[in-house]
């Protein structure tokens, strides 16, 4: 068995290398599958609209574009190693290592589409309908206000379903260090900036930054804790 890479490695991965072969072979879904390139895909729409009302520092706005651009390069590889449909009920849990779906059916059967096309177009249509809202509402600064702290607020709470997960299977089988360790490193340095950048940051920056560091701690404290424990041999 092939331990699944995450999607960066999958992103990086040479198409040529035996472990995109095995990949391509066993259409291995990743672990931040189609419907969680949801939640990471609309946050950085929206810190773009974000800037035209905040003008917060040009370094996060550039970071903002370039993380679209990314994600979606992501979104497509997760689509492109999609499971079979005979076996995609598998693969609809929220993170690697769950041993019972509890998704649930979904409205319209939102972000499970078999048609590729269908993701694409509901991101452009997203994005289109915050064009409209930036062009109507956008002289406000109560809306501004409001939509950064949506699009930082999503982003911050990615790793509470981990952590849920964790907790319930007191295991963090599955969940790879050095994942754990680009978090914890990358939003250190992130929320660093925000605190000595000159001139500062909007408070929703800092305040959803300080958020996300506490979750990517404790993270590495469940990491610690269920250090050797088998969920197989404590019940």
């Amino acid at each position: 068995m092939v331990n699944e890479p995450s999607p960066l490695e999958c992103w990086l991965l040479p198409r040529r290398s035996p472990y995109y072969a095995c990949l391509q072979h066993h259409q291995v879904c990743l672990q931040q599958n189609a419907k969680e390139k949801a939640t990471i895909t609309h946050p950085p729409p929206h810190r773009i609209f974000y800037w035209f009302g905040a003008r917060y520092n040009a370094a996060l706005f550039i970071q903002a574009a370039i993380t679209i651009f990314v994600q979606c390069g992501l979104l497509h590889v997760a689509l492109l190693h999609r499971p079979l449909v005979g076996i995609q009920s598998s693969f609809n849990k929220p993170h690697v290592g769950s041993e019972v779906d509890t998704s649930g059916t979904r409205p319209w059967n939102f972000w499970r589409w078999r048609s590729r096309r269908l993701y694409w177009h509901f991101l452009a249509y997203f994005i289109i309908v915050l064009t409209v809202l930036q062009i109507v509402f956008g002289p406000e600064d109560s809306y501004s206000s409001v939509q950064g702290y949506v699009a930082l607020s999503v982003e911050a709470i990615l790793p509470l379903p981990q952590i849920w997960q964790n907790s319930r299977r007191r295991s963090c089988r599955g969940f790879k260090l050095s994942v754990l360790v680009n978090w914890i490193a990358g939003d250190v340095f992130k929320m660093t900036y925000y605190l000595l950048l000159e001139g500062g940051v909007p408070w929703a920056f800092k305040l959803c930054g300080l958020f996300r560091v506490c979750c990517d701690f404790y993270l590495g404290f469940q990491y610690w804790m269920y250090a050797g424990y088998s969920p197989d041999t404590h019940r």
